[in-house]
């Protein structure tokens, strides 16, 4: 028989290996169930993961509504502006070209009302004593102002009559060997502008370098030819607004 030693020792060994075994099975189930842990986190973070993506992807088509949206709404809002600026551009064109034909007919009114002046006043000139020979002058017809004539400034004007008394005889030749044409012909200083120079007279009209005369001198200075002595009177010495239309070559054409 054993010794009661032996069966201590005995004993003593089976309990170890019963709390061995049972150490391992605990270990085992303690490791089964980590990694079941474990697997249901890794389930849950794939889940979290996907839900985020679907999230992400849902953001996206929201941001991407909300952008074709607002691009829609300010294509909408473009139109109506540019409708509203057409609208507007329209409105002043309309305007401007009202009121340009209204300045078109204020001009030609203007015009006509010149020309008829222009006319009186060359019928006005022929009215006196006649010299031996004269031309009558032409009747103008409207003409622009918007022939780019060359603005010469003020010039002194008087009038003068083809008279004994103030050209020494009454044959009514002008220093450029043609009649005098009452209401046309001026005398100037040819030694500024030829013979055949013609100008615009604001006030009396186009008039034509015909003569000269002693008390003509200068560049800004020219003689008026009427018949009248009292209608030279009248126009007297003032000064005018002179306009160069053509210069002349030293004939009259």
């Amino acid at each position: 028989m054993k010794s009661e030693e032996e069966n201590f020792i005995t004993s003593k060994h089976v309990r170890t290996l019963k709390n061995m075994k049972k150490n391992s099975v605990n270990n085992i189930i303690l490791i089964f169930i980590m990694i079941i842990c474990l697997v249901l986190l890794i389930l849950n973070n794939l889940r979290t993961y996907s839900t985020c993506d679907m999230l992400a992807y849902q953001i996206e088509e929201m941001k991407k509504k909300h952008t074709d949206k607002d691009t829609v709404v300010k294509q909408e809002i473009n139109k109506k502006v540019v409708a509203q600026n057409d609208l507007k551009s329209g409105e002043q064109l309309n305007k401007l070209l009202a009121e340009n034909e209204y300045l078109k007919k204020i001009n030609k009114n203007i015009s006509e009302d010149n020309v008829s002046l222009q006319n009186s006043l060359k019928i006005a000139a022929t009215v006196g004593v006649k010299p031996k020979n004269f031309s009558r002058p032409s009747i103008i017809t409207s003409r622009s102002m918007n022939e780019r004539w060359k603005y010469l400034g003020k010039f002194k004007g008087t009038a003068y009559t083809p008279s004994v008394s103030e050209c020494g005889n009454n044959k009514g030749i002008t220093y450029s060997g043609k009649p005098i044409i009452p209401g046309t012909t001026i005398a100037v200083d040819t030694k500024y502008w030829p013979i055949g120079t013609e100008f615009y007279v604001k006030g009396i009209g186009y008039v034509t370098a015909m003569d000269t005369g002693n008390a003509v001198k200068g560049k800004n200075r020219f003689d008026f030819a009427v018949f009248d002595k009292k209608f030279a009177f009248a126009l007297g010495t003032r000064n005018w607004d002179v306009y160069l239309v053509r210069m002349g070559s030293g004939r009259v054409k």
